[in-house]
């Protein structure tokens, strides 16, 4: 299945996720600890718990549907209660990994060195939620790398 995200505009940290060409979702990256989303319609938010994990929860409370953590060696695990999909970061950074237990599902790629959109090629089981999260953490890992690069904090 292929999962894009488009920056709205050039200034902007607003993005739209696509699947298969049709708009499933968006999300407002604001700051590290609280950002915005709207999955299937329904509007998330996207908390930060803790040091390095994020939960997308619909909007006013609720459970986690999908949620991000930073596990060992700069990889991070998006999961769900359908599984995890760990994302792991290629050497220059200009694409990403897709990993379950079994091995290698996918990947996700800068569409090319100036660009701000995305592409993903995941796996056709991946739910929307989960979809939307992994967009959104590539978008925040590349904002936080920019950031460092700069001497700011992000």
């Amino acid at each position: 299945m292929k999962v894009e995200a488009h920056a709205r505009s050039l200034f902007t940290f607003e993005f739209e996720v696509l699947i298969d060409g049709r708009e499933v979702g968006t999300f407002r990256h604001k700051a590290l600890n609280r950002s915005t989303a709207v999955v299937n319609s329904i509007p998330h938010e996207i908390i930060r718990q803790g040091y390095a994990r994020w939960d997308l929860v619909p909007e006013g409370g609720g459970l986690s549907v999908a949620s991000v953590a930073k596990g060992p060696k700069g990889r991070y695990d998006i999961d769900s209660p359908r599984g995890t999909i760990a994302l792991i970061r290629s050497f220059l950074g200009f694409k990403w990994e897709l990993a379950r237990v079994e091995g290698p599902v996918g990947m996700v790629r800068l569409n090319n060195l100036f660009s701000r959109s995305l592409t993903a090629q995941v796996p056709d089981d991946t739910p929307v939620e989960v979809a939307v999260m992994l967009m959104w953490t590539v978008v925040m890992l590349r904002r936080r790398a920019a950031s460092a690069a700069v001497g700011g904090n992000a």
